[in-house]
C-alpha cells in the first residue's frame, strides 16, 4: 500500500496552509493598525491665538495634569499599560491644541519639553506595567504551586 498523498492532496494542503498564514498575517495588521489608531493623537483646528501668559498658564496646566494622572497611575495588570496609552493620545492631542494657538518661540521650546517629558513618562508607565505584570505572574505560579503541594 502506498502511503504518499495524491497530487491533489498536496495542493489543497498547500492552498489551505497558505490561507491560513495569510488570514493571519491579515488580522495581524488589523491588529497593529488599530493600535496605532489608538495612540495617535488626533489633528484638530485652533480658531485663535492666546497671549504668552495664557499659553504659560495652559502649559503649566498641562504638565499639572500629566503629574497627577502619572502619581494616581495603578498598576493591576498589564490592561493598564493600554490605558496609558489612551491617555497620553488624548494629553498629546491637547498639547497639539495648545501649541498651535501659541505662536512664540518660548512656548514653543515648552511644548517640546513637555512632549519629551510624556515620552519618558510613558516608557517608564508601559515598562513598570510590564515588569509588574511579570512579578504578579511569578508570584501567582508560586502561590499555585504552594498550594497543589499543601493539598497533597
Amino acid at each position: 500500500m502506498n502511503s504518499t498523498p495524491t497530487p491533489w492532496f498536496r495542493r489543497i494542503s498547500v492552498w489551505l496552509h497558505l490561507f491560513i498564514a495569510s488570514l493571519f498575517c491579515l488580522l495581524v495588521a488589523i491588529s497593529v493598525v488599530k493600535s496605532v489608531a489608538t495612540m495617535t493623537p488626533k489633528r484638530t483646528q485652533v480658531s485663535q491665538a492666546q497671549s504668552m501668559d495664557d499659553c504659560r498658564k495652559q502649559s503649566g496646566l498641562l504638565l499639572e495634569d500629566l503629574e497627577e494622572e502619572r502619581k494616581n497611575f495603578v498598576f493591576p495588570e498589564l490592561k493598564t499599560a493600554n490605558n496609558w496609552m489612551e491617555y497620553r493620545a488624548q494629553w498629546i492631542t491637547q498639547l497639539e491644541v495648545l501649541q498651535k494657538s501659541c505662536a512664540d518661540a518660548e512656548s514653543q521650546k515648552q511644548f517640546q519639553t513637555l512632549r519629551k517629558l510624556m515620552e519618558v513618562y510613558s516608557k517608564h508607565m508601559t515598562s513598570f506595567a510590564q515588569e509588574l505584570a511579570s512579578a504578579m505572574k511569578s508570584l501567582h505560579l508560586q502561590e499555585a504551586d504552594l498550594a497543589d503541594k499543601t493539598t497533597l
